[in-house]
């Protein structure tokens, strides 16, 4: 084949085949990697931007007093509170079957220890606070951790409360087999069992007699020595009671005169000499009917505290007015994803703290002097 020429210049050179078109698949790339990368970026801030909110939120409720954080649990929720008698001390019971002892003024933790493989919802210090009973029937040297009594079945048994006498020689337990037992707090012999009402429990100031609350909405006091029923106490709920309605928490009065008891929506003082009805009252929002722990009763000061989801509202058992009202929802942030929802409550014995468990381990004090 001949050579194209150019008269002029001679042999003109080869044509080049044309270039094949540029993909537009490298633009793409490049174009969603950006896209990417802007999107991460844009996370990044918007993380940062959301804990410094939380932080900011939670300094905030903290100064405010209304939600301050007091301590968390490392391991597991609260299931189960209690203060000291003399108030220094909080101790917790845990998801996860450890109980926490902590400072009640500074938060530190003081003592732990692991007290069976399960949680369980009751704790009770003895009057000297030198024992922590809990709710699968152990006693605990509170300062050590070290076992020093189990009770019946020991780790078996299913306990809905405890108490201790006043003079500390005996600890009743109202247990989850429909039973009341009392045994000797040094010896840990059993000394009486009342069957067929049992889910909270009460000593007289004296120690004379025991008072307890039922699920069918019924309190009787008996004996605390022979176990033989002295008074029955009614609430006129009757066969209609609803289960929010069951009685989960009672106490004598510092002076032992009357009867305090509350359910899931209503409160009552009774006379315990007479066993009349002396107060009834309603409260709309009621306490969490999912936890037992979420009412709590102080002799000494009269007053009760009922906790739900989005509040806890204070009490005052004598005029059955309500005197403070502790926002317990909002501190939701302050941990993030895990729920802070209530699970216990209790006052401390000068009446002017309330401390709260969360289910994601959070502890948290109310100051009411404030």
């Amino acid at each position: 084949m001949s050579t194209p020429r150019d008269e002029d210049r001679g042999p003109l050179p080869p044509r080049r085949s044309p270039a094949p078109p540029r993909k537009a698949t490298s633009f793409w790339k490049w174009a969603c990697g950006g896209c990417a990368v802007t999107l991460l970026l844009g996370c990044c801030l918007i993380t940062v931007g959301i804990v410094a909110g939380i932080n900011w939120l939670d300094d905030f409720l903290k100064d405010r007093g209304d939600q301050p954080v007091f301590a968390k649990h490392p391991l597991g929720s609260v299931l189960s509170v209690t203060y000291s008698p003399d108030g220094s001390r909080i101790a917790t019971a845990s998801g996860d079957g450890t109980n926490w002892i902590w400072n009640a003024d500074t938060g530190r933790s003081v003592l732990s220890f692991i007290g069976g493989q399960n949680g369980y919802r009751s704790l009770a210090f003895s009057p000297d606070g030198t024992r922590l009973a809990t709710g699968n029937g152990t006693v605990w040297d509170a300062a050590t951790g070290k076992k020093l009594l189990t009770l019946g079945e020991g780790n078996s048994m299913t306990v809905n409360d405890l108490a201790y006498s006043p003079d500390g020689t005996r600890l009743a337990a109202a247990c989850g087999d429909s039973t009341v037992r009392v045994w000797d707090a040094n010896t840990g012999k059993e000394l009486l069992v009342i069957e067929g009402h049992s889910s909270c429990i009460g000593f007289s100031p004296d120690g004379s007699r025991l008072v307890t609350g039922s699920r069918n909405g019924t309190v009787l006091i008996w004996n605390a020595v022979t176990g033989k029923e002295q008074r029955k106490l009614e609430t006129e709920m009757g066969d209609w009671v609803e289960e929010r309605d069951d009685i989960r928490c009672v106490e004598f009065t510092h002076d032992g005169k009357q009867v305090c008891g509350a359910g899931w929506s209503h409160f009552f003082t009774w006379d315990a000499a007479t066993g009349d009805k002396l107060s009834s009252t309603t409260h709309q929002a009621g306490a969490d009917r999912s936890f037992p722990g979420t009412r709590a009763i102080n002799p000494g000061t009269n007053q009760l505290v009922m906790a739900n989801e989005k509040w806890a509202h204070v009490w005052d058992l004598k005029t059955g007015q309500k005197t403070r009202t502790l926002q317990t929802r909002l501190h939701i942030l302050t941990l993030g994803i895990a729920p802070t929802k209530l699970q216990c409550v209790a006052i401390s014995p000068d009446g002017t703290r309330v401390v709260g468990g969360s289910r994601n381990g959070t502890i948290r004090v109310w100051k009411l002097d404030e």
